[in-house]
């Protein structure tokens, strides 16, 4: 459509962009975190001019001006129009159409007694049999490597599992500490509950979220165990199905669940989202956080001792993200990898010795410059079974071309 001159061009929502190799061709990919946009669009790095004019407050011709005060040429108006239709059709302007879809979108979400998965819906239709034993396979391989027997065949040889400290970084990156992690886990666990508490890497407007949804993943539908789940929630100051939303498309639980169920499919659940707690490094009073996360541990430590055996926690938490994919002004080495390693191992000793507060004293004085993701669920598990826990594994995912790197690690706790 015509987009007159003198007008504001719309405002482009969040999106995130990373390089992509098409037919030969270096690409930009845009997608949305959120999941609104459902589609991922790919444009020539020429073409993104267009899109980062779309600020709500530069217009067409302010637009055309630049571009041919930049090239000595006009701009081809009729191949901007259209990217901005492309655009704005697959929802990825904050316009009054977005505001309309997002709604539907929320609607929805919140009226289905099943989360469906976020992560896992990359099957063309017709095909998702396929892709999901090509899952299983990739995930059997993994538990083989790491001398588990694959999938439910994991024989639990006593009850002793407390809590558990596991990433969530995709299994592609991290199959072998995710492996280590849940077969350690499993092996030890005989009980019916898994309380997740995972990390919120979306903006939220309370410290601690919770949903009823059972979990949809390739491996079944989780069931979420509402007595344990009860009582969580009414020991908390807050309402935390107030901010239920920001279970729809948060990663951190769901990829917890998809390896849960397909390891035990019998096994309920307890999905607890947690936000940044950037007072505990930053020093500041934030009293309702804090309260909220107390109570939580609490709650935590409770439904453990009175579920008699049958309630575990999880952690689902990374920890460092480095490199200038993260905002860094540098790129990663071989030197950068290690010391990172390094580092991260002693942030984790104090969970060996049983002492959560200086885990998070150690982020503190580090001024989180490692953006630690799983500060605030690793804190509340750790709190909450208030053991020592024991050093599984640790492990680094790092860009092919040094331009990020996240690091992970498994830790588990017994019972007394």
């Amino acid at each position: 459509m015509p987009y007159p001159m003198d007008h504001p061009l719309p405002s482009l929502r969040y999106v995130e962009t990373f390089n992509v190799e098409v037919e030969g061709r270096g690409m930009i990919a845009i997608k949305d975190p959120r999941r609104y946009a459902t589609a991922m669009l790919t444009l020539e790095s020429g073409a993104l001019f267009a899109v980062a004019a779309c600020d709500g407050k530069t217009t067409m011709r302010q637009l055309a001006e630049s571009y041919e005060s930049r090239t000595g040429h006009p701009m081809p108006m009729a191949a901007v129009e259209r990217i901005l239709d492309v655009f704005d059709q697959h929802y990825f302007f904050d316009n009054p159409r977005f505001g309309e879809h997002r709604k539907q979108v929320d609607e929805a979400w919140l009226a289905a007694p099943v989360r469906p998965a976020a992560h896992f819906d990359y099957a063309e239709p017709g095909a998702e049999a396929a892709a999901w034993a090509e899952l299983r396979a990739m995930l059997d391989g993994f538990f083989r490597e790491e001398g588990f027997a694959p999938g439910p065949e994991i024989a639990s040889e006593d009850n002793s599992a407390l809590a558990l400290i596991a990433p969530h970084i995709d299994f592609l990156r991290g199959g072998r500490i995710w492996a280590r992690a849940y077969g350690e886990f499993i092996r030890h666990f005989r009980g019916r509950t898994v309380v997740i508490v995972g990390t919120n890497h979306q903006p939220s407007k309370l410290p601690v979220s919770m949903t009823r949804k059972a979990f949809a993943t390739p491996f079944g539908i989780l069931k979420v165990d509402d007595v344990v789940q009860d009582d969580i929630a009414s020991a908390l100051a807050i309402d935390p199905f107030e901010d239920e939303l920001t279970h729809r498309v948060e990663h951190s639980i769901e990829l917890a669940a998809v390896m849960i169920a397909y390891l035990r499919p019998d096994l309920r659940i307890v999905p607890i989202l947690v936000g940044d707690a950037r007072h505990l490094i930053d020093g500041e009073e934030d009293e309702e956080t804090d309260e909220a996360l107390a109570d939580l541990a609490t709650a935590c430590r409770e439904a453990v001792e009175d579920g008699d055996g049958e309630v575990a926690l999880v952690a689902s938490a990374d920890l460092a993200h480095i490199g200038e994919m993260f905002d860094d002004t540098f790129r990663v080495d071989d030197e950068k990898a290690r010391i990172n390693r390094e580092r991260d191992l002693e942030m984790l000793a104090p969970l060996t010795e049983g002492e959560p507060e200086g885990f998070v004293r150690f982020v503190a004085e580090e001024r989180d410059v490692r953006k630690v993701c799983g500060l605030t669920p690793i804190y509340v598990v750790a709190s909450a079974c208030a053991r020592p826990f024991r050093m599984l594994g640790h492990d680094t995912w790092v860009d092919p071309n040094g331009a990020g790197m996240v690091s992970y690690a498994a830790l588990i706790a017994r019972r007394e």
